[in-house]
């Protein structure tokens, strides 16, 4: 997972707290604590990938003044989906942009409806 961590485009050590843990989900992002919880379940293949989306969650509440509401609000209209569904589009297309090769949601391909992110 650090080596993953590492890899990502503009992070800087401290920006997310990364724990390791016992999930059904692979991947699991604490939008008001800037937590990011992965499954050691996750394959080696996919960590990357992973890793990427969840940081892609932070980086849409952050984009918002770390208002979750907006930020749901807003990707659930731009991606026209219900409930989260829209966050986990968007956090799939960053992901993409930011250098996944493998997203569970969608690939993005015809609405990326991201862009490279400057930071916090």
């Amino acid at each position: 997972m650090n080596a993953a961590i590492a890899r990502i485009p503009g992070y800087h050590a401290g920006d997310a707290r990364w724990v390791i843990k016992s999930s059904a989900h692979w991947g699991t992002a604490d939008w008001y604590d800037d937590t990011i919880y992965l499954s050691h379940s996750v394959p080696d293949s996919k960590v990357y990938d992973v890793v990427l989306h969840e940081w892609s969650h932070l980086l849409t509440v952050h984009a918002y003044g770390g208002n979750v509401d907006a930020a749901v609000a807003a990707t659930t209209v731009f991606f026209r989906r219900q409930g989260l569904m829209g966050s986990e589009y968007a956090a799939d297309c960053m992901a993409r942009v930011l250098g996944a090769h493998w997203t569970n949601y969608t690939s993005c391909g015809s609405r990326p409806g991201a862009a490279r992110p400057s930071g916090w």
